[in-house]
């Protein structure tokens, strides 16, 4: 049997013929499978939690899936414990249906990126606000580059976004050049900020209250923002954290919303280090897959003011490496 190799350029090229709608279709199916499973009235998918391998220079997870029907996968994912400058490193494995050979090698790197902005959008299509303005996003690795090309492109009416990071380096200035490049209608700001605290003259307190929509994916154990300082209406999409001991919000943020979105409810309840310390329970949250159908059309009218929590496990990439596959 042949073996099939993906570098990041192949799956760049693949995924750049994607349209919103292709993401949306990508993610969708697999949030509705995910919350039938956690019901009881599916078998469709098998999901072990999670194993990991803890190094002095990075944390390995190990993440297999299986769907009906559909070839089983295994992604790996290195998350470094220092800033090597080249983020995350995720391959994913896809094993032959019939003999379990491994049939696929794909850089998933810029895929997992993707998977985590599909849904957050989707989330955020879902029950955030209809015509936002104002996009801030936390971080400036794939995975915000990554949400802020998607949401930019789903969404014309945003015309302002804030990219804040704990350090001004040539990583913040590539993306913001990215960014103004293919937005150049849009204004696109940079800002400083650590731990809450901003530098450099840099005004996060009014960032975060003229957002209509805010993304963080960062590994922070300290909030990134006074909750106080979000506006009723506004949209979160929390994708960082995922060991009990990260944080990238505060609890009252979460006291304030009543219930919270997340992809899976085992899943955050064991990782989501914000959920964990703000004592959330089960019936405090809603899977995203309860809330919408396999197309991704609403089909429930709850407005939420805090939108997806997901600690990052794999599930829309279980179902977008399968098109690139194919």
């Amino acid at each position: 049997m042949s073996l099939l190799v993906l570098s990041a350029q192949d799956v760049d090229s693949a995924s750049a013929t994607f349209d919103i709608k292709d993401w949306i279709l990508s993610a969708a199916p697999v949030f509705v499978q995910l919350d039938n499973m956690t019901k009881g009235l599916s078998n469709d998918i098998i999901l072990p939690h999670r194993s990991s391998v803890s190094t002095e220079s990075y944390t390995a997870l190990f993440m297999p899936t299986r769907m009906a029907r559909t070839e089983t996968t295994i992604k790996v994912v290195s998350v470094p414990k220092r800033n090597t400058g080249v983020g995350l490193s995720a391959t994913t494995l896809v094993l032959d249906e019939n003999s379990g050979v491994v049939k696929a090698v794909i850089n998933a790197s810029n895929l997992t990126a993707l998977r985590n902005a599909a849904g957050s959008l989707l989330a955020t299509q879902t029950v955030g606000p209809p015509r936002p303005e104002v996009l801030v996003v936390f971080g400036a690795g794939r995975q915000i580059a990554a949400h802020a090309q998607l949401f930019l492109k789903a969404y014309s009416c945003i015309n302002r976004c804030v990219i804040v990071n704990r350090s001004l380096n040539s990583r913040t200035d590539n993306l913001c050049a990215s960014l103004r490049s293919q937005f150049p209608n849009i204004r696109i700001e940079l800002g400083k900020a650590v731990d809450g605290i901003a530098e450099n003259g840099f005004d996060l307190e009014q960032a975060v209250r003229d957002a209509d929509v805010i993304c963080t994916a960062t590994s922070s154990t300290e909030p990134l923002f006074d909750s106080n300082w979000v506006k009723p209406g506004a949209h979160i999409n929390l994708i960082g954290s995922y060991t009990p001991e990260m944080r990238e919000v505060d609890g009252d943020l979460f006291k304030r919303s009543g219930v919270v979105i997340v992809d899976s409810k085992d899943a955050c309840l064991i990782e989501a280090g914000e959920l964990i310390r703000a004592g959330m329970t089960p019936d405090d949250l809603v899977q995203l897959g309860e809330l919408v159908d396999i197309d991704g059309q609403p089909n429930s009218g709850r407005i939420l003011e805090v939108g997806l929590k997901s600690p990052g496990i794999e599930r829309p990439s279980r179902n977008i490496t399968r098109v690139l596959v194919r």
